[in-house]
């Protein structure tokens, strides 16, 4: 018997509920038994010439908080692995240009910034996807639920850069020894931090919006012409990626 595809709207769910789950702080493990079993199961309705909703009601939220209750969290594994890996990838965001640039010396009041910012965009990021998953909502929304976040820990990170401007705060400056280190720590998390991710929208989004600006510095063009060129550039890097991806997901389905 010819494998059977799954339809759109049930690849959807099934890939909701495991960015649900995973947000919910669940076991990995446990998360891949349970969507390999509802894969069986959709994959036999929908032979059977039933629909997702069928199978999981009408209110996917519902049925995904049914399944969350029921699995434990896994406390350790987001204690010791996924939390410092999420907060190391935001640390290194924020450091890579300084890396580039030599410059090694923060104030006590960036150093404040800099971990309100990481506090505020990690948790608003992982309640927007957790409450995302639940429901589909149309893109304006989903890029509303994201994007809030993101806007308010750069408006904490820019007020704690201006006030730094401002006021004068206790410095403290890394010798050769402690850039050597970070350099490579911050090298080595990047690449180890790609492979476990299985995903490189970290080196991406790292060089999209570092490299541009270091190669329109040697141009010609005005200051404010660089800027917007490199921004234009970043992000535009960026969406081609995202694009390119979700097109390679999507030639990959859930099959018996």
């Amino acid at each position: 018997m010819k494998d059977h595809v799954l339809s759109k709207a049930s690849q959807q769910f099934l890939e909701n509920l495991r960015v649900y789950l995973f947000t919910s702080g669940k076991r990995e493990s446990e998360i891949h038994d349970i969507l390999q079993e509802l894969t069986e199961h959709l994959t036999d309705a929908e032979r059977g010439g039933k629909s997702t909703e069928e199978i999981v009601g009408q209110s996917p939220k519902a049925y995904m908080e049914s399944l969350s209750s029921e699995m434990n969290r896994d406390y350790r594994t987001w204690g010791l692995k996924i939390i410092p890996m999420l907060l190391l990838g935001a640390i290194s965001f924020l450091f890579i240009q300084d890396l580039l640039q030599g410059e090694f010396a923060y104030s006590m009041i960036q150093i404040t910034g800099y971990l309100l910012f990481i506090i505020s965009f990690l948790g608003g990021v992982l309640v927007a996807f957790n409450l995302l998953a639940k429901s589909k909502k149309s893109f304006v929304k989903e890029m509303i639920w994201l994007g809030t976040p993101v806007l308010l820990s750069m408006l904490i990170l820019i007020g704690a850069l201006i006030l730094d401007q401002n006021v004068v705060s206790p410095m403290i400056e890394l010798g050769i020894v402690g850039q050597i280190l970070l350099s490579i720590l911050m090298i080595s998390f990047v690449i180890s931090f790609s492979f476990w991710a299985k995903t490189f929208i970290l080196p991406i989004i790292l060089i999209a919006f570092h490299l541009p600006p270091i190669l329109l510095a040697y141009t010609p063009l005005t200051s404010d012409i660089q800027s917007l060129l490199a921004t234009v550039i970043a992000f535009g890097v960026i969406i081609l990626y995202l694009m390119f991806t979700n097109d390679e997901d999507d030639k990959k389905s859930y099959a018996t």
